[in-house]
């Protein structure tokens, strides 16, 4: 897995895939996963319960079926920011059957140098088949700010190609 931090542009094949939330050990009953199936401009994301305790776990079903993937993009909230996020990609039927493999995990910058303003987009490049995701989400960098002592993901973007059916 790689993690280019965010930075460069290259061209990266395949489309959008559309996901669902199937799986989810904490959610802020005012942010629950399921906003993370579906985003825009005015999307306010996903959030750990109020003082959970870490790791968190969310697991994304792929709409379509298995697919390839190349790439996956996390938005991370401004103040509510993970320290660490591991990525595993499974398959099987279902989420708690499947068979999951590592690919690696990805660090989060505090966001003290934005003054807690700039959310961080880490884009994740890879090349697996997969027709589900399991992010587990580590404790959360701490600021005052950050009074719940709470992770949150505004959006999150998984890039592929649907696979053949079989």
């Amino acid at each position: 897995m790689a993690d280019d931090g965010g930075a460069g542009s290259a061209a990266v094949p395949g489309r959008k895939l559309k996901f669902r939330v199937c799986y989810c050990t904490s959610e802020d009953p005012e942010h629950p996963a399921s906003a993370l199936n579906h985003h825009g401009p005015s999307s306010r994301g996903w959030q750990t319960n109020r003082f959970s305790t870490f790791p968190q776990e969310v697991g994304l079903q792929l709409a379509d079926g298995a697919a390839r993937l190349v790439q996956l993009q996390l938005l991370s909230h401004q103040f509510k920011v993970a320290t660490k996020v591991e990525l595993f990609l499974g398959k099987g039927d279902a989420y708690r059957h499947a068979s999951f493999k590592r690919l690696g995990y990805l660090t989060l910058d505090s966001n003290e140098r934005s003054g807690y303003r700039a959310r961080e987009l880490k884009s994740v490049y890879v090349d697996a088949e997969a027709s589900f995701l399991r992010l587990v989400v580590h404790k959360p960098h701490t600021n005052a700010h950050n009074l719940y002592n709470q992770v949150g993901f505004i959006a999150i973007n998984v890039v592929g190609a649907p696979l053949p059916p079989g």
